[in-house]
């Protein structure tokens, strides 16, 4: 499965503890697909994210 993810759904991964945040397990779900390799991320050629979770 290919996904193109704006910044709202990064932000989800990246404080995955707010309380303000809504669909944050979306969120989660779609970071753990690409990281078992069952979704890939495409992106605009001048975004250049290199995501590397903690």
């Amino acid at each position: 499965m290919n996904l193109v993810v704006d910044a709202s759904v990064v932000v989800k991964w990246a404080l995955p503890d707010s309380a303000a945040e809504e669909n944050k397990e979306e969120a989660l779900a779609v970071l753990a697909a690409i990281q078992l390799g069952e979704a890939r991320v495409l992106q605009p050629p001048h975004w250049l994210a290199r995501w590397q979770p903690s």
